[in-house]
């Protein structure tokens, strides 16, 4: 009986746990981490791994979610992160052979700086001051 009543205080301990750091945390600080692709092949992974459109759409609902969009801002949103998304498909399917991981990643940092400019573009100051709260911009 003492070893049931253990596990069932563990296990609540941890849900307590849990809920503390989502009420607690920053949502940066509860973001799954990126994984880099490694070894010869980080092109073929990184392609595949991409989600398309469905990325575009998830990365606009999480700005609405996040910013409080109005529809007009996500109408004016959406081609900057689908020429994000554009360009980095590009640089992967037609960049240089040559191409390393590490230039990759600071091609594709130059890309969503640019991408952030256009978005600053269209958000109100509160909105502005929420994504660098939130740590939404990446650093050049």
């Amino acid at each position: 009986m003492k070893t049931m009543t253990a596990l069932v205080v563990a296990g609540l301990a941890g849900l307590a746990t849990f809920e503390l750091q989502s009420m607690i945390l920053a949502p940066q600080a509860r973001a799954a981490a990126v994984e880099v692709p490694s070894g010869p092949d980080w092109r073929q992974q990184m392609i595949a791994a991409d989600r398309g459109a469905e990325g575009v759409d998830r990365s606009l609902e999480r700005y609405t979610r996040t910013l409080g969009l109005t529809a007009g801002e996500e109408r004016q949103i959406r081609p900057p992160l689908q020429r994000r998304h554009d360009a980095i498909r590009l640089l992967l399917l037609n960049g240089p052979a040559a191409l390393t991981l590490d230039q990759f990643m600071t091609e594709r940092r130059r890309i969503n700086v640019d991408m952030h400019d256009r978005l600053d573009a269209v958000l109100n100051d509160r909105q502005l001051q929420l994504e660098t709260e939130l740590n939404m911009r990446p650093q050049a």
